[in-house]
C-alpha cells in the first residue's frame, strides 16, 4: 500500500542503534542526572553544544579525547522499542487495525526514543587563550503521540462483526516525528573578564559551530486527522473522516531498507544538510578545573539552525476524504469490507522529490549553581551544592522541551589528583510529570574519567517504565 514509504526507516534505525547511540543532552551524563542542569555543570566536552562557555574551565590536563568505544552514550526509549520491527508494519500494512499487540505498543507514547553517541571528541585547554574542541555526533529522536482514545476505538473488539455499529469518534490528532542527522561541530570557550584583585567574579563565552548532515526524516503534519460517525452518518452506513500529511526524507543508499553494522550507519549516507550554533555565558566566582565554584550562573542557547531535506523526500497525503461504508442488513460489516475501503482513506504518494527544511530543536538554558559552604554547610575536603535549571524548547520538533523543564539537584563533590568522585540526587519536572534524576562519577589520576547519569531513576527498575541511561567515559592527558 505504500511503496516507496521510508516511514518504517526511523523506527527501525532506532532499534539498530539502541545499544549504541542516545540523545543531545545525554552527551553530558553527569548534569543529565544532576536535575537536568546543563548549562552550570557540565564538565570539559559534555559542554559541547549545551552551554560551550563552560570549556573556559578547562580539564585538570590539556588535553581531553572521547574516541568509540570510549565515549558518551545513551538512551530514552518506551517499553515497546525492543518490538519496533514488528511495529513498523503498522505502516504497510491494512491488517493492522485488526492487530491487537501491535496497536497496544502505542498506548501511552510508549514508542518515543532519543538516542544519540559521540563518535569523537577532542579539546585542547590553554589557560590563556581557552578551549578549543573538535566533536562529533549522532542524534536520533522519535515520537509517537497517537490519542488512547484512537487506539481503543480501532483496537479490534470481541465483536468484530459489529466494530463500528453505533460508534462514534471526535476528531483526534496525531503527532508523529522522527529525525536522524550527524553533528560535526567546533566549539570554543574562553574567560573573557577574569577576576582580579579587586573582582572576584569571571564572565565566560563560547560558541559551537555545527554542520550537520541529516540522514533520515519523518514528519506528521500537527493538523492531521481522523473521526468516525462525525459529525453524523446515515443510519444504513458508517463515515469515516481523516486528512492528513506525511513528509519523508531517506538516502538513496537506504532504497528502503536500513543499513547494516555500525560502520554503514555512520559511513556518511546523507538525504540533507545544515548548520547548526551553540552560544552560552557563565558568570561564576572562584571557578576552577578541579573545584566547583562558590557560584555559577549559565545561560545558553543550543541548537539553533536547520536542515535542508532533499533526497527521496517524499509525501502521502489525503485531504479532507469521507468515505462512508455501508452496513449489511443486519447492522454490520466483515472485516474484508473495512480493509477494502482504507484503501480510499490511503491518500496519495508524492515522489517529486522537492527540497523542504525542518528545524534544529532550538532550546534556551538559564540555570544557577550555589556552593553550600556559603551558608555554613561545610564537608572536609568536599564540597556539596545545589543547581536548577529551566529550559524552554523554541522549535515544535522531537526532543524539544516546548512546554518548559525545570531541574533541580543536590550535588556532592570530593576533588582529588588520585581518585575523584562526585554524585548528585536531583529531580525535574516537566508537562506535569515529575521524575527523579541520579548521578555517579569518579576520575582515577586525573587521566580516566567515568560518568552516569539518569532523568528517570525509578524508570530504572520498573518494567513499565522509559529507561533513561546516560554514561560517558573520556581520557586526559
Amino acid at each position: 500500500m505504500l511503496k516507496r514509504l521510508p516511514l518504517s526507516i526511523l523506527p527501525l534505525m532506532l532499534a539498530l542503534t539502541a545499544h549504541a547511540q542516545e540523545g543531545l543532552e545525554r552527551l553530558a551524563p553527569f548534569a543529565h542526572g544532576a536535575g537536568r542542569t546543563y548549562a552550570v555543570t557540565a564538565r570539559g566536552l559534555d559542554a559541547v553544544g549545551l552551554n560551550p562557555a563552560l570549556l573556559a574551565y578547562g580539564t585538570p590536563q590539556t588535553f581531553e579525547l572521547e574516541i568509540a568505544p570510549i565515549t558518551s552514550f545513551g538512551l530514552n526509549t518506551g517499553s515497546s522499542l525492543s518490538s519496533i520491527n514488528n511495529i513498523s508494519t503498522i505502516f504497510k500494512s491494512d491488517s493492522a487495525i485488526n492487530n491487537g499487540p501491535l496497536l497496544d505498543q502505542f498506548y501511552h507514547n510508549q514508542l518515543s526514543a532519543e538516542i544519540a553517541t559521540r563518535v569523537f571528541g577532542f579539546s585542547y585547554f590553554n589557560e590563556s587563550i581557552g578551549t578549543i574542541a573538535l566533536t562529533w555526533d549522532v542524534h536520533a529522536a522519535f515520537r509517537s503521540v497517537i490519542p488512547d482514545a484512537l487506539l481503543d476505538f480501532i483496537h479490534p473488539p470481541q465483536d468484530t462483526g459489529n466494530f463500528v455499529s453505533g460508534r462514534r469518534l471526535d476528531p483526534q490528532y496525531l503527532d508523529v516525528q522522527g529525525v536522524w542527522y550527524n553533528e560535526y561541530g567546533i566549539s570554543y570557550g574562553t574567560n573573557f573578564l577574569s577576576g582580579g584583585a579587586d573582582r572576584d567574579i569571571d564572565l565566560a563565552g563560547g560558541v559551537t559551530l555545527s554542520y550537520v548532515q541529516g540522514v533520515a526524516y519523518l514528519r506528521v503534519d500537527p493538523n492531521s486527522f481522523i473521526s468516525f460517525n462525525y459529525p453524523y452518518a446515515p443510519a444504513s452506513a458508517a463515515s469515516i473522516q481523516t486528512q492528513y500529511s506525511v513528509q519523508f526524507a531517506s538516502p538513496a543508499a537506504f532504497n528502503g531498507n536500513l543499513p547494516t553494522g555500525v560502520l554503514n550507519i555512520i559511513s556518511g549516507a546523507t538525504a540533507g544538510t545544515g548548520i547548526g550554533m551553540s552560544a552560552g555565558l557563565v558568570a561564576a566566582e572562584n571557578p576552577s578545573a578541579v573545584k566547583l565554584p562558590q557560584w555559577r550562573a549559565g545561560l545558553s542557547i543550543t541548537d539553533i539552525g536547520s536542515i535542508r531535506w532533499t533526497s527521496r523526500t517524499d509525501v502521502r497525503r489525503q485531504t479532507a476524504a469521507d468515505v462512508a461504508i455501508p452496513f449489511d442488513k443486519a447492522g454490520s460489516f466483515s472485516p474484508d469490507s473495512l480493509s477494502s475501503y482504507s484503501h480510499q482513506l490511503g491518500g496519495t504518494l508524492d515522489t517529486i522529490d522537492a527540497p523542504f527544511t525542518s528545524s534544529l530543536p532550538t532550546t534556551l538554558h538559564v540555570a544557577g549553581m550555589l556552593d553550600l559552604a556559603i551558608i555554613g554547610i561545610t564537608i572536609p575536603h568536599s564540597s556539596l551544592s545545589v543547581a536548577s535549571e529551566f529550559a524552554y524548547g523554541f522549535a515544535d520538533v522531537v526532543s524539544s522541551p516546548n512546554k518548559g523543564r525545570f531541574g533541580l539537584a543536590a550535588i556532592f563533590d570530593r576533588p582529588s589528583t588520585a581518585i575523584a568522585f562526585h554524585s548528585a540526587l536531583g529531580m525535574t519536572t516537566q508537562e506535569g510529570a515529575t521524575t527523579l534524576t541520579f548521578a555517579i562519577g569518579a576520575g582515577i589520576l586525573n587521566t580516566f574519567f567515568l560518568d552516569f547519569g539518569t532523568s528517570n531513576l525509578t524508570g530504572l527498575w520498573n518494567p513499565t517504565g522509559r529507561p533513561d541511561l546516560a554514561a560517558g567515559m573520556k581520557i586526559l592527558f
